[in-house]
């Protein structure tokens, strides 16, 4: 699935953000946090949901979820693309086309896209703990 708005691209089978053809790099948790709001973009979503459901319960305050929306705002270029609804929450802004499961073909073949490793600590506990059940992760 891959959700297009602006000059901005979201493949979410890839997890990544792509503008135009310029990847932007991401701490997981804010593409996360994008990812949710996108998903539920008609209707307002509370500081108290998004704690739970992208911080998966973790005991964490409003300052971490307001670094996320700052950081997630400035990636974006676009301030607007998530509201601020005061004392309640926040709702996407911004309109958002759904385009197939991939941007495209050569997307597909990992064509246009440079690889990388990636840093077991970036990614969250809960799905480490499930990739180590079946591979050799490190903690």
């Amino acid at each position: 699935m891959v959700y297009r708005f602006l000059n901005i691209d979201i493949d979410r089978a890839r997890f990544a953000l792509m503008r135009g053809s310029v990847p932007i790099k991401l701490e997981p948790r804010v593409l996360e946090l994008i990812i949710y709001l996108i998903e539920r973009r008609h209707r307002m979503v509370s500081t108290k949901e998004l704690l739970a459901e992208v911080w998966s319960h973790q005991a964490i305050g409003p300052s971490v979820l307001q670094r996320a929306i700052c950081l997630a705002r400035k990636a974006l270029d676009a301030p607007e693309a998530i509201q601020t609804i005061h004392a309640r929450g926040y709702r996407w802004g911004t309109p958002v086309d759904t385009i197939g499961d991939t941007l495209n073909q050569s997307a597909a073949n990992g064509e246009g896209y440079e690889a990388s490793t990636i840093d077991a600590q970036n990614i969250p506990r809960a799905i480490r703990q499930a990739i180590s059940k079946h591979t050799l992760l490190d903690s």
